[in-house]
């Protein structure tokens, strides 16, 4: 019974061990928010988290996308680099000026590992983003930002046209 006990524990840990070890590669995108109001913006973060030595390429994003606008983009940042695992991560600040809900298409990595025929493609889930309004009260009446300025008369704002059509 001991020995049983005993073989079970070490296929267990080597089955942990194993599994470990076999951590696949993913790829992912979120946002920071889910909705925003029209011009406002929201990350959109691209992460790559994976195992061993590998060199990823991050997608080739336009400046604009499913009617959405990229503000800036941050360089690609290495959050973890050892001998187990890679996380690399880069930040799109997007803004949209189109009210409804945006679906942003998945983004794909191109992953080459090692040896040369070691190359795979991947994909992140797609995500949804709503772009809202601002509510506009319809029972009010529509009104000037500001009144009209009348501005006062200067000779001096003339003097040049007065001189030209005198010469």
């Amino acid at each position: 019974m001991k020995q049983l006990k005993l073989f079970l524990a070490f296929f267990l840990g080597a089955l942990g061990f194993a599994r470990a070890q076999a951590t696949p590669d993913t790829v992912f995108a979120s946002l920071d928010t889910n909705a925003i109001l029209i011009g406002q913006q929201a990350k959109l973060q691209l992460t790559f988290q994976g195992t061993g030595k590998k060199n990823v390429l991050f997608p080739s994003v336009a400046d604009t996308f499913s009617m959405l606008e990229v503000l800036s983009r941050s360089g690609i940042d290495t959050l973890a680099n050892t001998e187990s695992g890679l996380t690399l991560s880069q930040t799109l600040m997007i803004t949209g000026f189109d009210s409804g809900y945006h679906v942003i298409v998945p983004f794909n990595f191109l992953i080459t590992g090692p040896d040369k025929g070691d190359t795979a493609r991947m994909a992140t889930k797609p995500l949804l983003l709503q772009v809202q309004t601002i509510p506009v009260d319809t029972t009010q009446s529509i009104k000037d930002i500001k009144e009209i300025e009348q501005v006062p008369f200067s000779i001096f704002d003339h003097i040049g046209w007065i001189l030209l059509a005198w010469c």
